[in-house]
């Protein structure tokens, strides 16, 4: 899975304004379990108590976002999804905390991914290629052949190059770490939607294929993290996404199958062999579509890879990657 740094940013990815907002909401969250019998008038001043105590700050520098210059119309890109407010409801939709994730400033310092980037076709041991020699030897079909139906990549005759798109609205940066690793590690929840959008902005204006055979699939976690977590990102977003561009989600279709030393830990080089033959496509529900495979960052790759030999395997029909920052 993309990794973009170690778990010691845990602590400091948020800052003291996001701590003390944290410990807002845990307060307003014991207050309202006491208030569901409020009357209206209750709830109508309970909720100015709110929007006083909470201040709606910058997840990434801590200053006040609310603000006329983080009106996201004129900002072009991506990054205008940042800008856009956010509302967590509580008390069956009667109260809520309205924030803006990222001020203008901030904004600005997200780097745009200008293009699409494609995956070497035979990245490290678990390449995509191999996978499609070993589909094309179980059909009887000559590996290696040039002709009108293939393409001179020492590949197969299967249609499509043994290729993985990788589509990100930003590149990796400090930017994108600290958006992450508040939703991976701080559960952060109600930066999902932007984040899902601004996936959702390149989809469209990259004219990535989402039609009838599109189906979403997140990169699975170890069942062991997983528990240990409470949750996959990578799910979450891929949940999102498929609301915004109204795209199936399957999620028990690929599944981590071996355990793995962490990406983070693991050096670029050897990224790929850790990861061999980590995943298995479950099934005969994705044969012949078009996987969007979710993740929330692309590294070197290889991650992405594995799951896409796996899907490979698996009948997939094509791969296409997304996530929030590539350093691809």
């Amino acid at each position: 899975m993309g990794v973009g740094g170690s778990e010691r940013h845990r602590s400091k990815s948020s800052g003291e304004p996001q701590e003390k907002t944290r410990m807002y909401r845990r307060v307003m969250r014991d207050f309202l379990a006491a208030l569901r019998t409020t009357g209206r008038v209750g709830q109508l001043g309970l909720q100015s108590v709110v929007d006083f105590l909470i201040e709606d700050s910058c997840v990434i520098c801590g200053r006040t976002a609310a603000s006329p210059g983080c009106n996201p119309h004129g900002f072009e890109g991506p990054a205008r999804h940042l800008l856009e407010p956010v509302t967590c409801r509580y008390l069956r939709g009667t109260l809520s905390i309205t924030n803006h994730p990222v001020c203008r400033d901030c904004a600005v310092g997200f780097e745009v991914a200008r293009n699409v980037a494609v995956l070497d076709a035979a990245i490290g041991p678990s390449g995509i290629q191999s996978a499609r020699n070993e589909r094309c030897r179980q059909k009887g079909v000559r590996v290696g052949a040039v002709g009108p139906d293939s393409r001179e990549t020492g590949g197969c005759l299967l249609d499509g190059a043994a290729q993985v798109t990788v589509v990100a609205p930003f590149m990796i940066n400090d930017n994108v770490l600290k958006i992450i690793h508040l939703v991976k590690f701080s559960r952060y929840d109600a930066l999902i939607p932007p984040v899902a959008r601004a996936i959702g902005h390149v989809v469209r204006s990259f004219g990535i294929p989402s039609g009838r055979d599109a189906v979403l699939v997140p990169t699975p976690m170890e069942p062991v993290e997983f528990r240990r977590r409470g949750f996959n990102q990578a799910e979450r977003i891929a949940a999102a996404l498929g609301r915004d561009l109204r795209i199936p989600l399957a999620t028990d279709t690929l599944k981590k199958t071996r355990r793995t030393a962490p990406q983070s830990r693991t050096k670029h080089a050897e990224r790929a062999q850790n990861v061999r033959r980590a995943f298995t496509c479950v099934g005969e529900m994705l044969c012949d579509k078009h996987v969007l495979l979710v993740d929330d960052l692309v590294t070197t790759g290889a991650t992405a890879a594995s799951c896409a030999a796996a899907l490979d395997r698996g009948g997939v029909r094509r791969v296409t990657v997304l996530c929030f920052g590539r350093a691809v």
